[in-house]
């Protein structure tokens, strides 16, 4: 790869929301972990319910996503997304190893830039192990009066009051009130998380990202998921005071 492709995509890295937070080192030895790959128009890219271990970076060309049953108003069937160049789709594979969520359908003659599991971990960290520990911590954070109030401690740490959380309150959050430390979590993990987090990549993540990041979607989690008490029989609880007894 010659040394104005390389700076080329080095510069295009910069301006995808997932990877802006990395230095110019860390995407210059990310370029050279990248492999190109095109598709034809039609061609699908990935296939929903597969499994998958990359990630695709569009530098040129449009694709277009679908899911199974889905119908979203003034859209056609199944669509979900359109992916311009900048755009990424494939990352849940390299964080959660969970199927492919969608299909991606080539809308135009398309180049991406793929990056494997592995090359992302060992560039990024291990940032889908360190997010579900961070949001762990931040739920048990949310505890107000004996039940989680989400919106109560964004506020609490959007110390600007401007209602969006910047790099800097960001890091607070997760540092004071989720205690990642950084023996736990690296500064470049963390600095990935916020770009994960700030899915409509403009930089700030506002109160809707960070109840997506924990998983709901409302004030407190009393309409979402809650750890459900274990309900005993007569049987099985005499069982155990006889154990205590004991």
């Amino acid at each position: 790869m010659d040394g104005a492709l390389v700076q080329q995509r080095v510069d295009f890295m910069g301006r995808v929301p997932l990877l802006r937070r990395l230095n110019v080192q860390e995407r210059t030895e990310l370029v050279y972990e990248m492999t190109e790959q095109r598709f034809a128009r039609g061609n699908q890219i990935i296939v929903q319910g597969e499994s998958g271990s990359e990630m695709f970076i569009v530098e040129e060309g449009e694709a277009t996503a679908f899911v199974e049953g889905v119908q979203i108003p003034g859209k056609p069937p199944g669509e979900v997304a359109r992916y311009a160049p900048g755009d990424f789709f494939g990352e849940q594979a390299l964080i959660t190893n969970k199927p492919r969520g969608a299909t991606v359908v080539a809308t135009t003659a398309v180049r991406t830039l793929v990056l494997g599991q592995e090359a992302f971990q060992r560039l990024v960290g291990n940032v889908g192990a360190v997010m579900e520990e961070a949001r762990r911590r931040l739920r048990a954070a949310s505890y107000v009066k004996g039940r989680r109030d989400y919106k109560r401690l964004f506020h609490y740490y959007n110390r600007s009051g401007s209602g969006v959380l910047d790099w800097s309150e960001f890091r607070a959050l997760i540092r004071k009130a989720g205690r990642m430390t950084a023996a736990m979590m690296t500064e470049k993990e963390l600095r990935t998380l916020f770009c994960m987090v700030d899915f409509k990549g403009n930089g700030y993540i506002d109160e809707q990202e960070f109840l997506h990041f924990v998983q709901v979607s409302g004030e407190d989690d009393q309409s979402t998921e809650v750890e459900a008490q274990e309900t005993l029989s007569p049987a099985e609880l005499a069982r155990r005071i006889e154990l205590l007894r004991d």
